[in-house]
């Protein structure tokens, strides 16, 4: 559904999601003679002071068929209905605001 403002149709059912992620792309196999090239996901939440919205750790099993292959830690706003993209941005930038030196 679409509705007008100003001179610009909006619509009514715009979905957006905002996240910043840590990832580390491994192969499965190399994780398993070189474990030092992952990372810790306890260390990420401990050091940030954060909690994580989602997290995946390579080769730990995403579903019985698949095993992730890389290591994720995720904050994210989750999905949300709304035109002011701006808001949802700024759920993350003031959440990780204080976190600059730490994460760089």
């Amino acid at each position: 559904m679409l509705t007008r403002k100003g001179g610009v149709y909006l619509s009514k059912n715009t979905i957006v999601e905002v996240y910043l992620d840590f990832t580390k792309e491994i192969y499965l196999d190399s994780v398993k003679n070189e474990p030092d090239w992952d990372f810790s996901l306890q260390t990420v939440t401990n050091t940030l002071g954060i909690s994580p919205t989602d997290t995946q750790k390579v080769g730990e099993w995403a579903n019985s068929k698949r095993q992730y292959g890389h290591t994720q830690w995720k904050y994210s706003t989750g999905k949300i209905e709304t035109l002011d993209f701006d808001m949802a941005l700024n759920k993350v930038v003031d959440t990780f605001q204080d976190k600059v030196d730490i994460i760089n």
